[in-house]
């Protein structure tokens, strides 16, 4: 126990007051005459027993008033077993400041990380000179002690929010190491953060409670700049339905808009940016919301030239916090992909069901089919072009010539995508096999028979990647297949991409060079009335919109449109595609705050490679001048950045684990907290009342033993 004024304590002396008074001040017992002086005697010893047993006790009483109120005025503190130093020595202090972009919601005219800034000056004004003092922030950069005090006070001026935070777990982390290098006997570490479920989630908070666990001598202190109930609307993640588009087709654009506040109409819209680097806007919609529910948002592009385009989704107003009022997109559009489709004789009649359904004839007429479909007998590969095709399909072929199928093979290596549909004319198989050898993704058995469907669960694959939100609506079921070749075993790097309902591979990718070729081992180009049974109805069955959905998917594969990722999370690195056509070797970067950085291409790799980015926006690549290389790729921050739900107190005890830590409320409930950390608990509260217990309980007791009867 210590005591901030013991000299006080020379107050308890007072307490020879009271007794003075009582010496002087007692009652004297009066005379009275009565006959019966036996009974008056037994009466006098009575009265006598009571009248001193409460003067003891009103003595009691005002004496333990006396000595508990001078006891207050010394201000005792009660003080745990902690790290050895005194109370106004320097200390080793780390202040991690959680600069995540949610830390920008502004209420009461003031960003959180401006009320972290406020509080974390006012803690520097206690700090004694010799302090060490390291500034931690989200970057998840090493930390270092500042020079002085001065600097760290410039430290905490100068923070800023981070694009692409860590965790804060991770700066305690690194606190806790940086701590460990010092000598001074007192360490403390203050954490200022709005309390975001997001900010603390970490998959090694196990590891920072045992690492507390072993440094007892590190106080802890959380200061809760946050807004118990914040108001505000939020854009999530832009869904883009492709990232490269056909000029002939659309883009649908889908996003979540979630409320955190009373129910609400907000106006979304949807913005170009122009070729002088303006916003346009295409169009708006209005999004009726409900209080923590998120509703969708969809925005359909068409109509767009071939080239670069990038824009965003804006929601109209303000509120609390701007960061996720704005969303960014990016996206190539080029002509009409060229597919060459090769089935058995008659073409048309063999490759008509999957020409319509790569181009409908409605589509084609009003121009919007994405692809240019050409039929041709299988025949005559041999003397066409290939390099002009973004795909080729091969429908049921025969044992072509062996130069046919390099051919093929030689066009997958130098970039292009190959979809081969086994069928009836690959008998005898050994034979076939032997000429295909170079380009099939597997050994081929024998023939199986069903019926049997196509299975789709489970699979992830790029190719698949639309499938997924339908998997269990699909009714492939409905579309048998009668008959199909086994797989029986996969060359080196093949994949299988989906399988039957009883297990057996069916649709398979082996990567070729820059190309690829994806086989499927049953036909898609039999007559629906074709005896006794065709191979397969995927395509002629009733309504057979699921092989539709898959065809298409898988011309946009192996036409190279998902192969351009033009959209990223801030801190994610960068890596946009090139053609060959498009190779250069120096570039000029155009970033959202208006730098202009100079870059070189890897001369060994087709595409512009960036280490991360931080700023989300709109950034441009140019070389070449104005017929030369212009491309651009959006950056946006993570979803979970700008989300303000609040951290469970109980799983914030789980990442501390027995490790005791402060948890405070702005600046004076900090002050406190450090005051009961450093100094210790003030007894004071509890002296003052319990003074004024015995004085309540000294007047209750003098005004009941002194009445006049």
């Amino acid at each position: 126990m210590d005591f901030l004024h013991p000299a006080l304590l020379g107050g308890a002396a007072l307490a020879a007051v009271p007794l003075v008074l009582h010496l002087l001040m007692r009652q004297k017992p009066k005379r009275i005459e009565f006959p019966a002086l036996r009974f008056i005697r037994l009466r006098k010893e009575a009265n006598q027993r009571r009248m001193r047993i409460q003067h003891w006790l009103l003595l009691a009483l005002r004496i333990a008033a006396i000595c508990l109120l001078a006891l207050a005025l010394a201000r005792p503190t009660m003080r745990a077993a902690g790290p050895v130093g005194g109370v106004q020595g320097p200390i080793a202090a780390a202040l991690v400041f959680d600069t995540a972009p949610r830390m920008g919601y502004r209420s009461e005219n003031q960003t959180r990380l401006e009320v972290a800034q406020q509080v974390a000056a006012e803690v520097l004004a206690d700090v004694p000179n010799e302090s060490q003092i390291a500034i931690v922030d989200s970057r998840g950069q090493p930390a270092a002690f500042q020079v002085d005090l001065g600097a760290a006070r410039q430290r905490v001026v100068r923070l800023d929010l981070t694009p692409a935070p860590h965790s804060i777990v991770t700066g305690v982390t690194e606190s806790l190491r940086l701590l460990g290098e010092s000598q001074l006997p007192r360490k403390e570490i203050y954490v200022f953060s709005d309390l975001a479920a997001a900010g603390w989630h970490e998959d090694t908070r196990g590891a920072l409670a045992k690492k507390l666990a072993a440094r007892r001598d590190v106080a802890v202190y959380i200061v809760d700049v946050g807004v118990a109930k914040p108001n505000n609307v939020a854009l999530g993640e832009l869904r883009l339905s492709s990232q490269v588009a056909s000029q002939n087709g659309g883009v649908t654009i889908t996003t979540d808009v979630l409320e955190r506040g009373p129910a609400d109409s907000r106006t979304l819209s949807l913005e170009l940016v122009n070729a002088d680097g303006k916003s346009q806007k295409r169009s708006e919609i209005t999004v009726d919301l409900v209080e923590g529910q998120a509703q969708r948002a969809e925005f359909t592009l068409a109509g767009l030239a071939p080239g670069t385009h990038q824009g965003q989704v804006r929601i109209q107003g303000s509120d609390g916090l701007p960061a996720d009022d704005t969303r960014y997109f990016s996206l190539e559009v080029q002509p009409a992909w060229k597919v060459l489709i090769a089935a058995s004789k008659p073409a048309a009649l063999h490759g008509g069901y999957l020409s319509e359904a790569l181009a409908p004839e409605r589509f084609r007429k009003l121009g919007l089919a994405r692809f240019q479909c050409r039929l041709v007998d299988t025949s005559e590969l041999e003397g066409l072009e290939l390099a002009d095709y973004a795909a080729v399909f091969v429908l049921d072929p025969p044992a072509l010539p062996v130069g046919v199928w390099q051919r093929l093979t030689d066009y997958a290596q130098t970039g292009g995508g190959v979809a081969l549909f086994l069928g009836e004319n690959a008998q005898p198989i050994d034979a076939f096999q032997q000429n295909a050898a170079t380009l099939l993704p597997g050994k081929l058995g024998p023939m199986a028979t069903g019926p049997t469907h196509l299975s789709l669960h489970g699979s992830d694959h790029p190719a698949l990647a639309a499938f997924k939100p339908l998997r269990d609506q699909i009714p492939w079921d409905a579309f048998p297949i009668y008959h199909y070749w086994k797989w029986l075993e996969l060359a080196e790097g093949a994949m299988p991409l989906a399988k039957y309902a009883n297990q057996d591979l069916a649709l398979i990718e082996r990567p070729f060079g820059r190309g690829r070729i994806v086989a499927l081992n049953t036909s898609i180009s039999d007559r629906p009335d074709k005896k006794p049974t065709p191979w397969s109805r995927l395509l002629t069955g009733l309504r057979p919109w699921p092989f539709f959905m898959l065809s298409n998917e898988l011309a946009l594969y192996l036409a190279g449109a998902g192969d351009s990722q033009l959209n990223f999370i801030a801190g994610q690195p960068v890596r946009i595609h090139l053609r060959s056509e498009q190779h250069v070797s120096n570039y000029l970067l155009s970033t959202p705050t208006g730098e202009q950085i100079r870059g070189a291409a890897p001369a060994a790799e087709q595409a512009i490679v960036l280490s991360a980015t931080e700023s989300p926006g709109q950034y441009r690549i140019r070389a070449g001048g104005d017929d030369g290389l212009d491309l651009g790729f959006s950056v946006n921050l993570a979803a979970n950045a700008t989300s303000l739900d609040r951290v469970d107190p109980n799983e914030l005890k789980q990442i501390f684990g027995d490790h005791d830590f402060q948890l405070a409320r702005g600046a004076a409930d900090m002050q406190r907290a450090v005051a009961s950390g450093r100094i210790g608990r003030e007894l004071y509260p509890w002296l003052i009342v319990l003074v004024a217990f015995c004085l309540g309980a000294e007047q209750v007791a003098a005004n009941r033993f002194y009445r006049k009867e």
